[in-house]
């Protein structure tokens, strides 16, 4: 298991890794989560934003963002992924609750991008 919390002025990101190799590295925008490129990992972490907080998750298999859900937070659950054999990021795509990637059978998810608003708001970026 591998934790982390780092602070930016008012912002605060709670980011938890499962099975995670080679650390994290913080990259402007977002996070960067690289493992060695033969393992499969999956990752859970959080982004905040203005005391809220969204769940991210990605895997080979699956990947999400959700909306948190209290009742002052505004903002969708946003998200974009990459699937094996193609360099092209799915179009972003948002949902009031969860935004899931739909993989298609013979296909893995080798990116995953999430986020809380349509523009101007930290992105997390996963890479399998």
């Amino acid at each position: 298991m591998f934790s982390k919390e780092t602070t930016q002025g008012r912002r605060s990101v709670r980011s938890i890794a499962a099975t995670l190799s080679a650390g994290a590295l913080a990259v402007a925008g977002g996070a960067l989560f690289a493992p060695s490129a033969a393992q499969a990992h999956t990752v859970e972490t959080w982004l905040s934003r203005s005391g809220c907080n969204w769940k991210v998750y990605s895997s080979h298999s699956a990947a999400y963002t959700q909306a948190s859900t209290a009742d002052d937070c505004a903002g969708h659950a946003w998200l974009s992924y990459r699937l094996s054999g193609s360099s092209s990021w799915s179009a972003w795509f948002s949902s009031a609750t969860t935004a899931r990637a739909i993989v298609p059978a013979g296909k893995t998810i080798t990116g995953s991008a999430h986020t809380s608003c349509a523009s101007g708001c930290e992105r997390k970026y996963i890479y399998h």
